[in-house]
């Protein structure tokens, strides 16, 4: 059987909060050695790990983070009350910090970072890049930051640090012309707008597709061709017999 690697799209969030450090320790408890996380600054220039570009739909609140200072976002409730109905007690937005001090322990342990075109285009990539890969710069070559943005992955590839990966918005040949030009170590699709009857275009990358819930269409895509299969559901695909080993790999 064709395999890949399972990854925990910003932690176990079928069961916890998103991009929470119970999130990330609950998948790694349950035997993920992959994390996928968000990035995004504070308005004082702080990494955080936050997803959506307002606060509305995970901590209940209006504006956006990047307006907000550290010190204000420590006192936000990220517990996702809409999704879990208040059942779980406040959950904090964690600074990227607390995330790497976290996988500092694990050491098993190994982590996308994608940095948000959100924060690029509020403060500028050199000051994103600047805050956010000294603050990985510990985990070494065991994080790889990832981006939307062709203008940060083609940053990322100049500094030579190692892998880094670029996410498609869209499978045409446009996209994929600019990933044979930029020829990054790993490239990103998402599930809904890859071909399901075809196997994935090869190329100098290794394939991430996000987000397969399902175990059944994860062996799927690691037969057409990922290396890795991002979910939301990590300890339930890990419940597959076939797919058990897939996240310690």
């Amino acid at each position: 059987m064709s395999r890949a690697v399972l990854v925990a799209h910003r932690g176990w969030i079928s069961r916890h909060p998103e991009n929470t450090l119970s999130a990330l320790s609950a998948a790694i408890a349950r035997g993920a050695r992959w994390l996928e996380i968000d990035v995004q600054l504070s308005a004082d220039g702080v990494p955080h790990l936050f997803h959506d570009r307002t606060l509305r739909r995970t901590t209940g609140k209006s504006g956006a983070l990047g307006e907000l200072s550290a010190r204000q976002i420590r006192r936000l409730d990220a517990s996702e009350r809409e999704r879990f109905g208040g059942s779980l007690p406040k959950t904090r937005v964690p600074t990227l910090r607390k995330a790497v001090k976290l996988l500092q322990r694990e050491r098993q342990v190994r982590l996308f970072a994608e940095i948000k075109r959100t924060s690029i285009e509020r403060f500028g990539l050199e000051a994103v890049l600047g805050a956010i890969l000294p603050a990985l710069a510990p985990l070494g070559d065991r994080a790889v930051p990832i981006s939307f943005s062709l203008d940060c992955a083609k940053a990322l590839a100049l500094r030579d640090r190692g892998d880094y990966a670029w996410i498609i918005e869209r499978f045409d040949e446009e996209s994929l012309a600019a990933a044979r030009e930029l020829a990054p170590p790993l490239l990103f699709g998402d599930r809904e707008i890859l071909p399901r009857d075809e196997m994935l275009p090869a190329g100098p990358w290794r394939w991430v597709v996000y987000s397969v819930n399902d175990a059944e269409e994860a062996k799927a895509w690691a037969a057409r061709g990922a290396s890795f299969v991002e979910t939301d559901s990590i300890g339930e695909l890990l419940d597959d017999p076939e797919l058990a080993a897939w996240g310690r790999s």
